[in-house]
């Protein structure tokens, strides 16, 4: 048997891997010896691996140098960090420096956009301000494409504002319906002292014959307005005249709301002939009314609602003069009560609207007092002004 050499304990300082020879027809070494060595810096350690490769740390003596570098900590930007924390450091820091770096760009664009689009608005607003020739462009860019408020800010191609406006004062000024055709009058300033800062509209007797003339043939929508406004006032101030002298005419109930009765041939009352409409025009209506006195007033009332308005309000409550104004709408024209017919037996109110020419009924042969037919005399008084 062979008895081995003991083994030491105690870990060598180096060890050495011995060359690899070439061929022996070549001869050298394919690789030299390579001294391994268990410790770093002074002999028996190795202060620094040798640039041809024979001399060299063990891969512990790598691990342990790496591993504590790894562990070692430094002082940056103020606090201690090791090297993973100092790769992480400059990873987050170049990572907020591409952030910020991308957000500048973005912002950049975004302003860019904006001052292009205000440097458009601002040459459209200042050649639609000041350009007698300026058209709106043909082809609409921002911000004149769309808006949110309003789609048609612009209309493509269209007359720009200094344009129109002169277009509209040469329109103005023409003699055919120029300013001629419109009442004149001028801002004068106030002469109180105090107030010079306010402006009075002032028209000139001149300036009114001028505007007179040019209308007296051809007349604008104007004058022809003006026309109307004076054929209301004078109807206006003629129903009033009549209205503070005569308003009992179209009081229910007072005896100044006259009535016409019709009566048969032989002088007795008989109830109207409602079947058909009379020959002085008119419809005739059932109405509830029970004896022949309600009838009446109910005609009487008609009448009143139908050519009367009440101008007062409630929300707020303005009391303007009650049932007192008189009604322009075209319906009362044809739903004033003008006549009333009331029969016994069927006791039946019947109203004739639009007219108060009621026709008597010739085969109510009753001879009744209370059989009535009549038409109420004032209210035509009131039924054309």
């Amino acid at each position: 048997m062979y008895e081995s050499a003991p083994i030491s304990a105690a870990q060598p300082a180096s060890c050495v891997v011995p060359a690899v020879a070439n061929d022996p027809a070549t001869g050298g070494n394919a690789r030299e010896a390579v001294t391994y060595y268990t410790a770093s810096g002074v002999s028996p350690g190795l202060p620094a691996e040798s640039e041809d490769g024979t001399s060299r740390w063990s891969a512990t003596v790598v691990h342990t140098a790496a591993t504590a570098a790894l562990s070692a900590e430094t002082l940056q930007e103020g606090y201690q960090r090791t090297k993973a924390g100092e790769v992480a450091w400059h990873t987050g820091n170049l990572r907020a420096a591409q952030w910020t770096e991308n957000q500048r760009k973005r912002e950049q664009t975004f302003y860019g956009s904006v001052n292009s689009a205000r440097n458009n608005a601002k040459a459209v607003a200042s050649s639609m301000a000041t350009g007698a020739s300026y058209d709106q462009p043909g082809t609409l860019v921002a911000p004149f494409l769309s808006n949110d408020v309003d789609t048609n800010l612009m209309v493509a191609s269209a007359a720009g504002a200094q344009k129109a406006l002169g277009t509209a004062a040469t329109a103005r000024d023409s003699n055919a319906s120029g300013s001629v055709k419109n009442v004149p009058a001028a801002r004068t300033q106030s002469v109180v002292a105090g107030s010079e800062w306010q402006t009075t509209w002032a028209r000139t007797t001149a300036g009114l014959d001028a505007w007179a003339t040019a209308n007296s043939s051809g007349p604008s929508a104007s004058a022809l307005w003006w026309a109307q406004a004076k054929l209301h006032a004078v109807a206006l101030n003629t129903w009033w005249t009549n209205w503070d002298s005569s308003s009992t005419e179209l009081t229910p109930g007072n005896v100044a709301m006259t009535e016409t009765e019709v009566q048969t041939t032989a002088s007795q009352s008989a109830a109207c002939r409602v079947d058909a409409s009379p020959a002085g025009g008119g419809t005739w209506a059932a109405n509830a009314a029970a004896d022949k006195a309600a009838c009446k007033t109910a005609c009487q009332t008609a009448a009143r609602d139908a050519l009367l308005v009440n101008p007062d309000t409630t929300s707020p409550t303005v009391d303007n003069g009650g049932l007192s104004m008189a009604a322009f709408s075209g319906g009362a024209v044809t739903t004033w009560c003008g006549a009333y017919s009331f029969e016994t037996g069927g006791t039946t109110c019947r109203l004739l609207s639009g007219g108060n020419v009621p026709v008597i009924n010739a085969a109510d042969t009753q001879g009744n007092a209370a059989d009535f037919c009549a038409g109420l005399t004032t209210v035509t008084n009131w039924t054309g002004r």
